[in-house]
Formats: C-alpha cells, structure tokens, sequence
C-alpha cells in the first residue's frame, strides 16, 4: 500500500513537472511569435533652445525597433495637441529601415524657422506647454504608428483634408557643407591653414559682447559688414593673433533673408484646439469651405463644357458654309 502512494506520488509529480516544462515551452513560444509579428518601437526625444536660432527645435531623436524583423520608416512626426503635426524628419526619398532590436539615434542642428505651408510660424508655446500633449508618430509600411493605435498608410495630410484647421508645420534649415546653422548666424568664416586643412567659425550678430577668440574679441564695428569683419581679421593676422592661409566670409545673414523674403512678412502663432474648437467647430467649417470648393469647381467644369460646345457649333458652322 506505501510503494503504491509512493508511485502515484512520483507519477503526479512527473505530470506536474511535465505540464510545467508545456507551459514554459509555450510561453517562450508565443514570445518568439509576438517579437516577429507586427511592429512596435519605442521613442524619445529632447528639445533644446540655442544662441544660433530663436526658435526651439528637436535636438535629439531615439527610435528603437522592438521587434525581431526590420520595419521601414517613412517620416517621423511629433502631434502638438490634436491638430498640429510638426516634422522631425522626412526618409521619402530614401526610406530608413531597422534591423531587428536596431536603434536610430540623430541629433539635429539649429533651425531657421518654422513653415505652415507658405507662412512663418512660431511653435515655442506649444513646445513648452506641458498641458499640450505630445506624441511622436511614425509613418511606416503598415501606416501610422503611435504609442498605442496602427492604422493603415498614414500622413498628416489625411487629417488636413478632413479638418482643415489641422496645422502641418515644417522646420526650415538652411545647410552649408553638410552642416545646418540657425537664424541668429550673422557671418561664416572658412578659414584655411597653412596645411591645407579648412575649418568654419560661426559669427553671431551679439559675438562682440563675448570672447570667442583667445588672442583677440571682435568689436561690434567689425561685424557691421563682410567687408569690415575681412579687414579685422586681417588686421589681426598682421599682429600674429590669428594664423590662416586664406579665409572666405559668407554673408550667412543675408542669405537667410534672402530665404525669409519668399514667405510673407506676417508671422503667424499656432494654437492647440481643444476637443469641441477642433472636433466639432472646426469640423462644420471645413465642411462648409469643401462645399464652397465644390460649387466653385463645378461652375468651372459647366463653364469650360460651355466653351467648348460653342466653340464646338462654332467649328461644325463653319464647316457646314
């Protein structure tokens, strides 16, 4: 009677120990299957404001595909509130694609300013505010990724076109070699040593209140002009202040007017709506402006078919003398 407790004990144990070994064996096994369907990642990002620019931009981007399979990404937004979707970086022309587990980590230069299509904007209010939510949204072959939804092929355009009072803000940068420089840039210096070897000094329009050389500090009056900074330099080269085969100025000032003179002079402050101002009021008009777009298209379309009917008898009249 002992021995048969003894082996019904080690025959539930053997059950146990084996339901136990299936459970584990399944569960590993539904996590292989989860880490290679669909996709999920996980992003941060940093903000930062500059001396170079006036505006705040993104500083900094982690993406990290937490997936065991390659995912492929198209652009990279951050939502301001409900309606306003700001661009951090566009990969249409060349897609960014992640390896399994693969992180993406980019630190962005100064801006120029932001563009709502072909007026300047200012986004700073929405940044710093902590009551407007944030969220970093991914365009990818299985369409828009956020924190917790994925949809089908998605682009903040979509929700322009449903509710036109959805802001689609673009930063605008102006790269020279390779390198983006903000607003504030009043002059570049391309300097060549002896050896051949080039470097660029950035010139801000307040450099003269700080020392950014160690023999010399520029004053306000050699930052007037290309000209004038060209013959300070020189004049600090003759005291052996500063050493250089050559140096170039770029008139960087100049040539972001030159960039901020094709959009209007207005500029404009977005505003983060609330649920009724967009969902609702901004909904109806939308709707009344696509009608108005409609009857406006479809009195074009009958007066182009009522030119060409006339222009049509016109034709067949004279044929017919």
């Amino acid at each position: 009677m002992q021995i048969s407790l003894t082996e019904n004990m080690i025959s539930s144990l053997i059950s146990i120990t084996a339901l136990l070994i299936s459970i584990i064996a399944l569960y590993y096994t539904i996590r292989a299957f989860s880490l290679k369907a669909g996709q999920r990642f996980r992003c941060s990002y940093s903000t930062t404001s500059s001396f170079e620019c006036e505006d705040k931009y993104i500083k900094s981007l982690i993406v990290e595909n937490l997936k065991d399979r390659a995912a492929i990404i198209f652009k990279i937004y951050i939502k301001l509130g409900l309606n306003n979707y700001l661009l951090i970086e566009d990969f249409s022309d060349a897609p960014l694609i992640l390896k399994p587990f693969e992180v993406y980590y980019k630190e962005y230069d100064p801006i120029l300013f932001y563009s709502l299509g072909s007026d300047i904007t200012k986004v700073d209010k929405l940044i710093e505010n902590k009551k407007v939510k944030k969220k970093i949204l991914l365009t990818t072959t299985n369409g828009k990724y956020s924190v917790k939804s994925s949809t089908k092929q998605w682009d903040p355009i979509i929700p322009f076109f449903k509710n036109h009072s959805t802001a689609l803000i673009d930063p605008i940068r102006f790269k020279f070699r390779d390198k983006n420089y903000g607003r504030n840039v009043k002059f570049l210096i391309i300097v060549t040593q002896d050896s051949g070897e080039e470097y660029i000094i950035s010139v801000y329009k307040d450099d003269y209140r700080f020392k950014r050389f160690s023999k010399f500090q520029l004053t306000k009056e050699s930052i007037e002009t290309k000209v004038s900074l060209e013959k300070f330099l020189e004049l600090q080269k003759k005291n052996q202040k500063f050493e250089y085969k050559n140096i170039e100025i770029i008139d960087f000032k100049e040539e972001v007017e030159r960039v901020i003179n094709e959009y209007p002079k207005e500029v404009i402050q977005v505003e983060s709506y609330n649920f009724f101002q967009y969902r609702i009021v901004a909904k109806i008009l939308t709707i009344i402006d696509n009608y108005k777009m409609y009857k406006t298209n479809r009195q074009s379309r009958m007066k182009n078919k009522q030119r060409k009917n006339k222009k049509k008898e016109k034709i067949t009249k004279e044929n017919d003398e």
